[in-house]
């Protein structure tokens, strides 16, 4: 009897409000309103989100500049900073509706985030980072750079950390406060430095003569002109043991260094054959004494190839 006076006083704590309309109707409201207000900061989120993608595409479509990389790299931040704040408010709202004080819940989240700012000081180091570097601007979404032993293109750049992806389509996070050395490989312009081996024989004001006409018909070539800024034929770099190194400089725009190189080295490679130019390559020299050649000669070409392979010999340089 005592048992079953129990469970009837539990079922009337717990479900006895059922029978109150003022009650009811008033939790309906609130679910209501909850319900509005959740909708109401999904679909906030969802139009700031479209916003921000639709402008980072209309900059790709048209072709970014370096200023346009910044403005490109400060709204994928604002979208991931936006998002957060639409969140909170949402959240805070919500809580006000059920009667849940925000005021002590906050100055306990201080408390709380004092507490795991000490146990993660990696993830504070790594977003201090990302803030001095993006106010620093030392590179931003598209540029090519090296950092922390890779080289790639930066996808996405955040507070906390970098996202680069290489040539071979490697995806790379790197958090921001393990980056000590950053190389921008596409800040403002680029430089294509090429080396190009000649044969020592070559007359060498020829083949700068021939290089110095290759840069001048590349820069006024209607395809390539607007990728480059200037070029300059610098002379000999170094005496190599086979070949004479003249090094050429292509300042271009950003990202357009290789697409240039690789043009370069084209002409470069079908105006030294057209003119006679010897570009040098690996080769085998043998050098026997008088002794040795006269007793090949006069022995015949028995002698001759019992004396081992047939070695050809290359090109001189």
């Amino acid at each position: 009897m005592e048992s079953s006076n129990l469970f009837h006083q539990l079922l009337e704590s717990l479900f006895g409000w059922t029978r109150s309309p003022e009650v009811i109707n008033r939790v309906v409201l609130t679910a209501v309103r909850v319900l509005l207000i959740l909708a109401f900061t999904l679909i906030v989120r969802r139009v700031l989100h479209a916003i921000a993608d639709r402008y980072r595409r209309s900059l790709e479509a048209e072709g970014i500049t370096e200023e346009e990389k910044r403005r490109a790299t400060l709204v994928s931040l604002a979208k991931t900073a936006i998002s957060f704040l639409v969140v909170f408010i949402g959240v805070t709202m919500i809580l006000d509706e059920v009667n849940i004080t925000v005021g002590p819940l906050l100055a306990s989240a201080g408390v709380v985030g004092l507490a795991i700012g000490f146990g993660a000081q990696n993830l504070v180091r790594d977003v201090m980072s990302g803030f001095f570097m993006l106010s620093e601007n030392q590179y931003r979404e598209g540029d090519v750079i090296e950092v922390a032993g890779v080289s790639g293109t930066v996808e996405r750049f955040g507070l906390r950390a970098t996202v680069l992806r290489d040539q071979q389509g490697r995806v790379h996070y790197i958090p921001n406060g393990e980056i000590k050395l950053v190389s921008n490989l596409t800040q403002e312009w680029s430089q294509a430095q090429i080396d190009i081996g000649v044969a020592y024989e070559e007359d060498i004001d020829r083949v700068i003569a021939v290089l110095e006409r290759i840069c001048q018909e590349l820069t006024e070539d209607p395809a390539h002109a607007a990728r480059i800024f200037d070029s300059d034929v610098m002379g000999i770099e170094r005496l190599d043991e086979s070949a004479v190194i003249v090094r050429v400089t292509l300042r271009t725009q950003p990202q357009e260094r290789w697409a240039v190189a690789r043009e370069f080295r084209r002409r470069v490679l079908k105006a030294f054959r057209s003119a006679g130019i010897e570009i040098p390559f690996p080769h085998l020299s043998i050098r026997l004494s008088a002794t040795a050649a006269s007793r090949l000669t006069d022995s015949g070409p028995e002698a001759a190839a019992s004396a081992g392979p047939t070695v050809e010999i290359g090109p001189k340089s």
